[in-house]
């Protein structure tokens, strides 16, 4: 299979984008996050001015980095897959947006697809995970975890209600902001539909996911719950569940049995109830998730009441079913087991039964029965009470019965807010009064005497029997209106008292909530003032760092100028050193050649030496004018000597050693009187019989070679003694300050074949107080070139060019600076 070709092969893991880089209007920042569907920056919208955070997608196995920016599928066979994710991306997106406002869910800014990927712009997380959180506690106490709850309650569930599944609930996944609201992050239902449809696994957090997620995929609000139900685990127990496939083999120490006694049971029933191993056992949304959360735990009997009423425990307690065959009471069952059986049957009743605000009546319900079984015992025989002692039993039963049913009916209705101690015990003194009576009633009596001749007859005794019952009956009937009445009037009081209940947690629900709305207000104004007091601060901040960097750079300048006057002053110095050095070598040369007394003769030789060795002087004068001390001071630079322009005695034997040839003609021209032969031409080959490349050709006159220097005779005779002068003003550093700038003015004085000339710069800024300063150089003469051109040396500056235009190198004007000319003066 080649590279690529396999859905598990791991492709270079994507680079992320630079800091820096832009999207459209947003600036990329810090890299926060990165998952198997990409990667989330903090960035800056740079038209709105806020911060946000950019999800960028890009998922892993799929797509990579191509450059800086673009995002390109690879290997390309998963174009289709990358584009079919990018499509479920933005999606998901949109469902977000259309979720804004709703708790627990981040906030959508923006979506929008760029560099061949998709972006979602989000409110920016600012606060802790409750990951962080639970590694610095351990775990959440119950007020953190009953303010947590039902914000994430109600983004799931209408998360679910738009079929968006989070699939990814962890610790991690939960940001807590500073008013210790949650958020859910990282949804994952585009990672998980595109692993199915890529047919590869996803891994997920341990212990947070489902088995469906590893197994058939089949997810749904169920798979959600269990994920936050094992985020809430983690929280009461301080140790996540253990992961699903382990619960196969080993069992899961419920939330009920880890944290009983600190979290109320309602939470750890609905925290089990979330964990169930298979989805079908669990609820199926979040709707019907919520009741288990108000589940009550079974209410302990007291340990006074337990001594007398034995008690049925049951978690969570059944409802009662009054409809339920009750227990017969046998002609032929024994009396203890009667009333047995009675006894349990009402301790199963009483005992889940909260019957705080009905004391009144069961005290009545009390006092009634007692009276009757009082008068049941007082007004019967003991003869008739024993033979009809399972009738009046019967019938006695019955009646407590009826009267235990509507009073679990009541308690049913009141919804069991009221005291459960009174309750269980007041029914619990209803069944020992009954038992108590129904044991002396059927204590057996002796048989009576029946010889007695004042017994009476059966038919006077039946008689008797009928009148009591008669008016027990009409006691009962007297005493049952009264306790009906009493019962009315408890149950319209405790109705008023629930009402008044209602109204006063109604009250105070709205006070909690006003001024939880004026704390979320004062902190969201403290939070804009300190937003804009960080905003002035680093408003001020960077003009202090502008104005320290402009002192800075004004130091510098000022450093880098004292540097370059300094180095300028230095300059001249050495320069000023150097030309006195040289001028006192200079002076001391020209002491030395005065001192070998050279006739005419003998610089006739050293000039045709000169031009011989390809010095040209131009012509043989026998006179050392400066362009032979130039020539002078050019061979002596050629032979390492120091550059005087003066000969020593060594230095003329070397010269005349050299062009020995050449000298040796001139000496054989001048001792021939009347000679044809120019004498320019003595000094025209060298000793080897060449003609040099600096020496004159074609010249067929017998001038000699020293009117070379004069004008020709066609040539303009205003050249032969005029004025020229010129100046050029130019900028100095590139600065644009009008008085940083340097003016050279260039002043030349032609007099017939010769030219010299004097060169002034002014800077009204160059002086080292600061002042303007103006300098002056002179030029020494040189010949006048054929055609007007000239170079001067004017110590350090040199001039060179001809009368129309010239140019002025100094200092740092590499190439010089161009300066016309302009004929001012005519000296004749």
């Amino acid at each position: 299979m080649a590279a690529g070709d396999s859905p598990d092969e791991a492709l270079p893991h994507p680079s992320p984008l630079k800091a820096g880089a832009r999207i459209r209007q947003y600036r990329i920042g810090k890299l926060l996050r990165r998952d198997a569907l990409g990667i989330t920056y903090a960035c800056r919208d740079m038209a709105l001015e806020r911060d946000v955070a950019i999800t960028e997608y890009l998922p892993s196995g799929v797509a990579v980095r191509d450059g800086d920016t673009a995002v390109v599928p690879c290997p390309t066979r998963w174009a289709e897959d990358f584009r079919w994710g990018c499509n479920r991306f933005l999606a998901e997106a949109r469902t977000l947006n259309e979720l804004a406002g709703t708790p627990a869910i981040v906030g959508v800014y923006d979506a929008l697809e760029a560099h061949g990927t998709a972006y979602v712009v989000t409110h920016p997380m600012r606060g802790q995970t409750l990951a962080m959180r639970l590694a610095r506690y351990g775990t959440l106490p119950r007020d953190a975890v009953e303010r947590l709850l039902p914000p994430l309650l109600v983004g799931l569930d209408r998360a679910h209600a738009r079929d968006l599944l989070h699939l990814n609930i962890t610790p991690s996944t939960i940001v807590i902001d500073r008013w210790n609201r949650p958020t859910l992050i990282d949804f994952r239902a585009v990672t998980a539909a595109l692993a199915a449809r890529r047919q590869v696994t996803v891994a997920h957090s341990p212990g947070y996911a489902a088995v469906e997620l590893i197994s058939d995929g089949h997810t749904g609000p169920a798979t959600d719950i269990y994920a936050l139900a094992a985020t809430l685990y983690r929280c009461v127990t301080a140790a996540a569940p253990p992961p699903v496939i382990n619960r196969l083999t080993e069992p899961m120490a419920p939330a009920a049995q880890q944290a009983i006694g600190r979290y109320p049971h309602g939470l750890l029933a609905a925290i089990d109830a979330g964990l169930a191993f298979r989805s079908a056992d669990r609820p199926a949304s979040i709707a019907g998730w919520r009741p288990v959360f108000n589940t009550r735990a079974p209410i302990p009997v007291p340990s006074d009441v337990a001594a007398l009423v034995p008690t049925v425990a049951s978690s969570p307690s059944p409802a009662l079913d009054t409809a339920e065959p009750q227990p017969r009471l046998d002609d032929g069952a024994p009396a203890a087991t009667t009333w047995a059986t009675l006894t349990g049957r009402l301790s199963s009743m009483a005992t889940p039964i909260d019957l705080g605000p009905l004391r009144v009546k069961l005290r009545a319900t009390h006092r009634g029965a007692s009276r009757r079984v009082s008068a049941l015992v007082a007004n019967v025989s003991a003869a008739r009470l024993h033979r009809h002692s399972r009738t009046v039993l019967r019938a006695t039963s019955t009646a407590l019965r009826d009267r235990l049913s509507s009073l679990v009916a009541y308690v049913r209705d009141d919804g069991g807010r009221t005291n459960a101690r009174m309750a269980v015990a007041g029914l619990a003194v209803l069944v020992v009064t009954m038992g108590l009576a129904a044991s002396k009633t059927l204590q057996p009596e002796p048989e009576p005497d029946v010889t007695r001749p004042d017994r009476p007859t059966v038919s006077q005794e039946a008689a008797a029997l009928r009148q009591r019952e008669e008016a027990e009956a009409k006691t009962r009937l007297d005493a049952q209106r009264r306790q009906d009445e009493a019962a009315a009037r408890a149950e319209a009081e405790a109705r008023q008292q629930a009402e008044a209940d209602a109204r006063a947690r109604a009250e105070a629900d709205a006070r909690r909530q006003h001024e939880e709305a004026a704390r979320q207000a004062a902190a969201m104004r403290a939070e804009a003032e300190a937003r804009q007091q960080a905003e002035a601060d680093a408003r001020a901040r960077a003009e202090a760092a502008a104005q320290q960097r402009a002192a800075a750079a004004a130091a510098m300048r000022e450093q880098a100028e004292a540097a370059a006057r300094r180095q300028a002053e230095d300059e001249a110095r050495r320069l000023a050193a150097e030309k006195a050095a040289a001028v006192e070598r200079q002076q001391q040369a020209e002491a030395a050649e005065r001192a070998l007394a050279l006739t005419p003769r003998d610089r006739g030789r050293v000039q045709v030496a000169l031009t011989a060795l390809g010095f040209d002087t131009a012509g043989i004068d026998e006179v050392f004018g400066p362009r032979t001390r130039q020539m002078v001071g050019s061979w002596q630079k050629r032979q390492g000597m120091p550059e005087t322009g003066f000969l020593t005695a060594a230095q003329v034997a070397i010269l005349v050693r050299q062009a020995a040839a050449a000298v040796a003609r001139y000496d054989a021209e001048e001792t021939r009187p009347a000679s044809n032969l120019r004498r320019a031409e003595l000094a025209d080959t060298t000793d080897t019989g060449q003609r040099p490349v600096t020496a004159a050709r074609g010249a067929t006159s017998d001038v000699p070679v020293t009117a070379a220097l004069a004008p020709a005779p066609n040539a303009d005779p205003s050249t032969q003694s005029a004025e020229y002068r010129g100046s050029r003003r130019i900028p100095l550093y590139g600065s644009s300050d009008p008085r940083m700038y340097a003016e050279y003015t260039l002043i030349l004085r032609v007099a017939r074949s010769t030219v010299s000339g004097v060169v002034t710069r002014y800077c009204p800024a160059c002086a080292s107080d600061g002042g303007e300063e103006r300098k002056s150089y002179s030029c020494g003469a040189e010949a006048l070139r054929f055609g007007g051109g000239f170079s001067l040396h004017c110590d350090p500056i040199s001039v060179w060019g001809d009368l129309k235009s010239a140019r002025i190198h100094h200092s740092a004007n590499v190439g010089g600076i161009p300066i016309p000319l302009t004929r001012v003066d005519d000296g004749g």
